[in-house]
């Protein structure tokens, strides 16, 4: 019977995509619970996602580097790493860890992903050409589709901004970001956005104020 529960009790441990989702969805006091479980994992891997979750950045980001030295090859620690700089604005080792990333695995889609973010941050052209990449290895990334729909809004190319959020909800119809970019689409063309900021509230019922800044 103690096998049985033990064996339970894994089979429903909680993964960073449960906290994930928890926290996408606006279950926050849930979200949090979900990320100090994971700070009590033996993976360091786990460690450092519960940590960032809980936002103990420099605690999160020593776990990472431990998780790195226990499995070198493992290209999607890095990419992990790699998000971690870059929400934290070090898009220094961002761009590193990316690249040592692909080094490892270069058909890694997330790799290119973290590569267009950076890139464009830095209004670099190149963000398009590692985001299309991105999309190229994985066209189930709606991340990817969503950043490409937010620089081809910044180059007022309403059109494609518009197809490229299309494509985002058409894989993920929780695309948060995509929604935020049709409801900014509309506001430029002097419509009204009450029905994507609906959608985005029955996703999430409080949203980041990240989507109405910056979109």
């Amino acid at each position: 019977c103690a096998a049985c529960l033990t064996g339970s009790s894994l089979l429903h441990a909680a993964t960073p995509e449960d906290c994930h989702a928890l926290r996408k969805h606006g279950r926050r006091a849930e979200a949090r619970k979900c990320y100090e479980s994971l700070t009590a994992a033996r993976d360091p891997y786990l460690r450092a996602e519960g940590l960032w979750g809980m936002e103990i950045y420099q605690d999160a980001n020593n776990q990472f580097r431990a998780a790195v030295e226990q499995s070198p090859a493992n290209a999607m620690i890095r990419v992990r790493w790699g998000r971690l700089m870059h929400e934290r604005f070090n898009n220094t080792e961002a761009d590193n860890l990316f690249k040592e990333a692909l080094q490892r695995d270069p058909k890694n889609a997330q790799a290119y992903y973290g590569l267009a973010l950076v890139s464009a941050d830095g209004f670099d052209s190149k963000a398009i050409e590692y985001a299309s990449k991105a999309i190229e290895l994985d066209p189930k990334l709606y991340e990817a589709r969503e950043l490409m729909a937010s620089l081809r809004l910044e180059d007022s190319d309403e059109g494609q901004a518009f197809s490229e959020a299309d494509a985002a909800l058409q894989i993920s119809p929780e695309a948060l970001d995509a929604m935020a970019i049709h409801a900014a689409i509309e506001v430029l063309a002097d419509r009204s956005p009450d029905p994507w900021w609906e959608k985005i509230r029955q996703v999430n019922p409080e949203p980041s104020l990240k989507w109405i800044e910056n979109k």
